[in-house]
C-alpha cells in the first residue's frame, strides 16, 4: 500500500530563507489506512542560538550534544525511502526548512508530490483540527515527534473517505529522494536529553560519591588550586578523560572531601551567574555557560 512521509521541524524562528535553522525534525511514515509503518526524530544543533524556547519548549542544554542537520541527513532520507508523497499540517512552512537545510548541504530536496492536512481540513491549527476528528493529542504539542504523529492519524482520517485522493496516491511511484548515505549518527530525542540532564555528569559523579573524610574542612590554599583547576578543566566547556581522572586524582591528594567540593562547585556556579548579570544582561553565550 502506498505510503506517506509526515514531515514536522521545530525550528529557531520563522524565517526559512534567512537566518533560521531546523531545531527538531521528526518523520512519520503512515499508509492511508492510518497504519503507521516507521518513525524518525532527533534533535537538531542549529549551530546557533536556540530561538523561541517558549514555543518549541528546548533549551540550549537540549541541543549542544546533537547531531548538526548535515549528520542525520541521510537517515532522514532512508526514513522516507518508498514514500510516494510527502505530508504536513501546514506542509509549505515544514517544507521551506528543509529545502533549505538541503540546500547548504549542495544537495535538491524532492518539492511535490505532497499534502498538506491544513489545506484538507479547510484550515485550522493541528490541534483544532485533531479535536474535530476525536484524535487524541497527548502534552507534547511542539514536539517535533508528537505533531507529526498526530498529522499522520490527521491525514488517515482525511483520507478515509476521499476517493479521490485516495486514487491519486495509488497511481503514484515512490519519490526520487536525493542520494545522502546514511551515517552512524545517532538520533537524539527529547527523551535522551532529559534522561542525560537529570543525571548528574559521571565526573560529578565520582567525585561526590567518594568516601568522606572525618575532617570536612579544608585549607583555603587547596580550595583555591581545586577552583583553579575547575577553570582550567572548564575553560573548552569540555570535561575529558583524562581531566576526570586529574578532579578525583587531586581531590584525592588534597583530600577534599565529597560534601567540600559540593560546596565548591556551587560556589563556582555562583561566582558564574554573578559574573554574567554584572552587567544587567544575560547573553545567549553566558546563558551556555
Amino acid at each position: 500500500m502506498s505510503s506517506v512521509a509526515v514531515i514536522d521541524v521545530e525550528t529557531t524562528g520563522l524565517r526559512p530563507f534567512g537566518h533560521d535553522r531546523v531545531v527538531e525534525v521528526a518523520v512519520v511514515v503512515v499508509t492511508p489506512d492510518d497504519e503507521i509503518v516507521r518513525e524518525y526524530a532527533t534533535l537538531v544543533n542549529p549551530e546557533r542560538d536556540i530561538g523561541p524556547t517558549s514555543i518549541h519548549g528546548l533549551t540550549s542544554a537540549d541541543i549542544i550534544d546533537a547531531p548538526t542537520f548535515g549528520m542525520i541527513a541521510g537517515s532522514l532520507i532512508e526514513a522516507m525511502a518508498d514514500c510516494v508523497a510527502m505530508a504536513g499540517h501546514n506542509f509549505r512552512f515544514d517544507h521551506a526548512f528543509m529545502v533549505e537545510e538541503f540546500k547548504r548541504l549542495d544537495v535538491a530536496f524532492p518539492q511535490k508530490p505532497s499534502i498538506c492536512t491544513m489545506a484538507l481540513a479547510g484550515g485550522g491549527t493541528l490541534e483544532a483540527c485533531c479535536q474535530e476528528q476525536h484524535i487524541p493529542l497527548g502534552n507534547n504539542a511542539h514536539s517535533a515527534l508528537h505533531d507529526a504523529r498526530a498529522t499522520a492519524h490527521l491525514l488517515a482520517a482525511k483520507l478515509r473517505n476521499n476517493r479521490k485522493a485516495l486514487d491519486t496516491l495509488s497511481a503514484l511511484t515512490p519519490i526520487c529522494w536525493p542520494p545522502i548515505t546514511a551515517t552512524s549518527t545517532q538520533a537524539v530525542t527529547r527523551s535522551n536529553t532529559q534522561a542525560v540532564q537529570k543525571a548528574p555528569p559521571e565526573y560529578l559523579q565520582r567525585l561526590i560519591h567518594r568516601p568522606r573524610t572525618q575532617n570536612e574542612q579544608i585549607k583555603d590554599s587547596a580550595a583555591v588550586a581545586y577552583i583553579g583547576l575547575l577553570d582550567r578543566v572548564l575553560e573548552d566547556r569540555r570535561v575529558d578523560p583524562d581531566e576526570v581522572d586529574a578532579l578525583v586524582e587531586l581531590a584525592d591528594h588534597w583530600q577534599i572531601s565529597s560534601g567540600m567540593i559540593q560546596k565548591l562547585h556551587h560556589e563556582y556556579l555562583q561566582r558564574l551567574v554573578r559574573l554574567a548579570w554584572a552587567d544587567g544582561v544575560v547573553t545567549n553565550s553566558e546563558r551556555r555557560d
